[in-house]
Order: structure tokens, then C-alpha cells, then sequence
């Protein structure tokens, strides 16, 4: 009977506990749930939380991951946390049990992820809500179409590049004559979206081939990203003689300074320019010698084919490099020019 007790008190003794813990944890998470809101760069998006308890509030807190972000009080008192406290703010009516958290000029991808909102009510379990923060960036650039003819039997491969925004958008293939229009996507091979270089969008490509014959002849090809779409024109006399028109060239410098003296200690301008379609953009190296690894330098903010030098002290080779999404996606070379800072010549 003594070892009968003893089982009966060790399993009790074991249980307990485990059932403590179940019900702290029920009563910590309250009646958690998951929406999902869409945000803007540049805009202010509101993230609002509802709670159900009926009571005296005592407080609200909101986090981003482990990061707390707000703080908020029943007499409107509220306190602000984090590096980006002076773009948030928030609201609480325990009249409507709505609190929100508004971030001004949301930044894409840095504001993305998931946030939660903390409510305790007196005498109530404290209720959690999760919100997923989702940034959304429409395509803003026409896509890149371009045609290369196979062979002499008429194969043709189309190549479509464009800004795929943010979530990636895929890119759709059409072929329209005489007013049908054809879907051709299943036919296409697209490759996996590359981060562009501002963090936030995404860069895509598909290749769509095609047997090309006269019965193809008037036909027109386009690709389609989101909105923005771009279309090439066939004109077949007789196969394979087909005429194309495409959009797009690849980015070249066309004028730049050249080699630049300064004073130790003055403000230098360098500027370079380049054509291309979609229109480039520009990045800037430096390194002291040509052997060194180069640095990255930022160009103005509102023309980045314009680097301003303050204070320099030294000379050194200047790299512009211009782009667009033709050589981004082909790995193609960039256009480079180096400008090479020299000491002015000292008189005798």
C-alpha cells in the first residue's frame, strides 16, 4: 500500500505543474489574431488593433518583433521607443476598443514585417493582435523587348526585362493578330526575381520562343508586367524574311569630366552622362590606386549622375558606372569611366 501512495502522490506531483503552465499560457494570449495590411512607400500606413474585454484599461503596447515602438495609457499619455520613433504616432479610444499605430512616410523594406498589439484591461486576460505588414510597389517602368532571329528557318527568341515591383509580379506573354489575342505564358521560361538595387523592388526577365512563319506575318508579341506592357510588331513578306521593331539600348556614357585638379580641402564636382532606354542609373567608386578595392560613393540624391566631394583631401580614381535593367539582367558589363583627382602643379 506504502508504494501504491507514493505512484499516486509522484504522478500528481508531476501533472500539476504542467497544468499551471497551460493556463498561464491561455491567459497570456488572449484572443490573438493575424490581418493583413497593405503599405505604400512614402505614405502613412495606420495599423489598427480592436479589443474585446469590457473594464478599466490599463495599458497598450505595440511591437515590431522584440523592438517595443509604442506605449499608450487610458488619460492619453503615450510613450515612443525605437531609432524611427519621430515617423510613428498612435491613437486609443477605449470607447470604440480601437488603438492604432500610424508610421508617416513608410519605408519599403525596412517598416515591412510583422507587428502586435498588447492590450491589458483589469481583471481580463491580455488579449494579443498580429498584424503582417505588406509593401506594395507597382511596376513604374515600361519593360525592355527584344528579338533575336535563331536561325535561318525563323526561330526567334523575345526577351522581356522589366521592374517587377514589389511582391514580384510575374511577366505574361501575348501574341495578338487580327484581333485574337493568344495567351502565351505557358510557353515562356522566366528566370527567379533579382532584388533591385534600391532594397525594396525586384528585377525580372522571360524568354518566350517562337517558330516564326508567314502566317505570323502582322502578328504582335507583347509582354506584360502589371500594368506596363511593351509589344513588338511582325512583318513577314515571305519566311524567314521577317522586319522587327524593338524597344530598349543597352546604357552608354556619352559625356563625362575628365581629369580634375583641386586644392586640398575644396568642394569638387564630378558629373557623367549616359544614354540608354530605360533611362540609366549611376553608382560611384572610389579607390586611392587603381590595385585597391574600390568604395562605394553616393551621388546626389535627387540626380545620381552628380557626385559632390567636400573637404577632399586626397586624389584618387572616381569610377561612374551606368545601368539599366538590359546589362542588370544579362550580366553585361556596366559602362565605366574613371576620373583620376590630381594635385594641382606646384610653380617654381
Amino acid at each position: 500500500m506504502a508504494v501504491c501512495c507514493l505512484s499516486s502522490s509522484q504522478s500528481k506531483f508531476n501533472f500539476e505543474p504542467l497544468f499551471v503552465i497551460v493556463l498561464l499560457l491561455l491567459a497570456v494570449s488572449g484572443n490573438g489574431s493575424q490581418t493583413t495590411v497593405v503599405g505604400i512607400p512614402g505614405e502613412t500606413t495606420t495599423l489598427q488593433c480592436t479589443y474585446s474585454a469590457s473594464g478599466r484599461l490599463n495599458d497598450v503596447s505595440w511591437f515590431k518583433g522584440t523592438q517595443q515602438l509604442l506605449s499608450q495609457y487610458r488619460d492619453g499619455e503615450q510613450f515612443l521607443f525605437g531609432p524611427d520613433k519621430a515617423r510613428l504616432s498612435g491613437t486609443l479610444s477605449e470607447s470604440a476598443k480601437t488603438t492604432t499605430l500610424n508610421i508617416q512616410q513608410t519605408q519599403c523594406p525596412g517598416d515591412e514585417g510583422q507587428y502586435r498589439c498588447e492590450v491589458n484591461v483589469r481583471g481580463a486576460p491580455e488579449e494579443i493582435n498580429l498584424l503582417q505588414l505588406m509593401i506594395k510597389v507597382e511596376p513604374s517602368e515600361v519593360p525592355v523587348l527584344t528579338t533575336q532571329q535563331l536561325n535561318d528557318q525563323g526561330s526567334t527568341k523575345f526577351m522581356c526585362s522589366g521592374q517587377l515591383g514589389r511582391p514580384a509580379k510575374g511577366i505574361t506573354w501575348y501574341r495578338t493578330l487580327n484581333g485574337q489575342q493568344q495567351n502565351r505564358t505557358s510557353e515562356a521560361q522566366s528566370s527567379d526575381p533579382v532584388l533591385n538595387g534600391d532594397g525594396c523592388t525586384y528585377n525580372g526577365q522571360s524568354e518566350l520562343r517562337v517558330d516564326v512563319s508567314a502566317s505570323d506575318d502582322g502578328a504582335q508579341f507583347t509582354c506584360m508586367i502589371g500594368q506596363k506592357s511593351a509589344s513588338v510588331s511582325l512583318t513577314a513578306a515571305s519566311n524567314p524574311e521577317i522586319t522587327y521593331t524593338t524597344t530598349g539600348a543597352l546604357p552608354i556614357i556619352d559625356s563625362a569630366m575628365g581629369s580634375v585638379e583641386f586644392v586640398k580641402g575644396s568642394a569638387v564636382t564630378l558629373i557623367c552622362s549616359a544614354t540608354g532606354d530605360p533611362q540609366p542609373k549611376f553608382k560611384w567608386f572610389y579607390r586611392e590606386e587603381l590595385s585597391n578595392t574600390r568604395e562605394a560613393r553616393s551621388g546626389n540624391r535627387d540626380n545620381s549622375s552628380v557626385l559632390n566631394l567636400y573637404y577632399i583631401q586626397k586624389p584618387g580614381y572616381y569610377e561612374c558606372q551606368a545601368s539599366n535593367i538590359l546589362n542588370q539582367l544579362n550580366n553585361l558589363p556596366s559602362k565605366v569611366l574613371r576620373i583620376t583627382l590630381s594635385s594641382p602643379a606646384t610653380g617654381s
